[in-house]
């Protein structure tokens, strides 16, 4: 569960696949899994997107981690979600019982409050800490942030190396990409030609 396992997942994908260049879209942990895997496989790396990753600042809403995963009535599921969004009228009830479905299957409870264990929080805090190392990335690098994030602040994308292009998503949460899907996927594609 910590994020050097994780990252080594995709390592091995890219072995099994014969991969030798490779764009990485991570959102939230998987930007930060993203980091790591430049960071340990730079010759891998054609550029990275990041929505609101972990790893470029130590604050984050450790109570909506720790209240999500405890969360076991739609009720109760609700109130964590909304945390998640600038507009919470995007939560459906189909939504937070997909939501609610998936957190009740079998090990799910123990899997997730083993990856925040091991790879999100520590006294709190973000346990992985990238910004100390992402001046060695040379491949180009964009963030894409929902200027209304309540879990990771915004201001964890500022004063970044140049390579790094951040891209502010107005009236947008921590699920910028799903809060405004035709605005990210235009950044994605922009910054994969």
């Amino acid at each position: 569960g910590d994020i050097i396992y994780l990252t080594d997942i995709i390592l091995k994908f890219c072995e099994a696949q014969n991969l030798k260049k490779i764009n990485l879209v991570g959102h939230s942990l998987g930007g930060g899994i993203s980091l790591s895997f430049a960071l340990n496989n730079s010759v891998l790396i054609s550029s990275l997107i990041l929505i609101s990753p972990i790893g470029l600042g130590k604050e984050i809403d450790s109570e909506y981690i720790e209240e999500f995963i405890k969360a076991d009535s739609r009720k109760e599921l609700k109130v964590q979600l909304e945390k998640l969004y600038f507009n919470n009228e995007i939560l459906t009830r189909d939504l937070i019982n997909e939501v609610l479905k998936f957190k009740r299957l079998d090990g799910t409870t123990n899997a997730l409050q083993k990856i925040m264990n091991e790879s999100l929080l520590l006294n709190l805090k973000q346990k992985n800490q990238f910004r100390d190392q992402i001046q060695s990335l040379s491949c180009p690098i964009t963030i894409i942030w929902g200027n209304e994030d309540k879990i990771i602040p915004v201001n964890h994308s500022e004063k970044l190396p140049t390579n790094f292009k951040v891209q502010l998503i107005h009236e947008a949460g921590h699920m910028a990409h799903i809060e405004k899907p035709s605005e990210v996927n235009s950044i994605i594609q922009k910054n994969l030609a």
